[in-house]
């Protein structure tokens, strides 16, 4: 059985009582995520691993949630792109934050286990297994 890649830290969440969401295989299902087009290295990591700080304010906050550690993704290419404005809008430096262009690719059953995708706006979260990396698989689209 394939290991989630940040398995200590999603088991470190689980012992403070919280739950993962239901997970299934993606099953080659086509995704949408943010990147940053000149800094591939910055591409693909989970939130709360690029801010360890974030995880622990969440915590204190008595509101943390395992989707800090998997890879925001989207369904539809025009939902993401609708969901980007919007966080653009409201917070300054989002491009600096999450990336500034789109990028897709097909989550396969190796790359890890993903949420179920809310209805209106497309999002899910990917879990990674260990072998997973997103750069080799996930292609520049456009800047957004």
């Amino acid at each position: 059985m394939a290991v989630f890649k940040y398995k200590a830290e999603l088991e470190h969440f689980i012992s403070l009582g919280v739950t993962l969401p239901h997970l299934e295989a993606p099953n080659e299902k086509m995704a949408y995520r943010y990147i940053f087009k000149d800094a591939p290295q910055k591409n693909h990591i989970p939130p709360y691993i690029k801010n360890p700080k974030r995880a622990l304010s969440e915590i204190e906050k008595t509101n943390p949630s395992t989707s800090g550690y998997a890879l925001s993704c989207y369904e539809r290419e025009d939902k993401a792109k609708e969901q980007f404005a919007k966080l653009e809008a409201n917070f300054r430096g989002i491009r600096k934050s999450i990336g500034d262009s789109i990028s897709y690719g097909t989550l396969t059953n190796t790359d890890g286990l993903v949420s179920i995708a809310d209805a209106s706006s497309t999002h899910f979260d990917l879990y990674e297994f260990c072998e997973c990396d997103l750069n080799k698989t996930f292609k520049f689209q456009y800047t957004l």
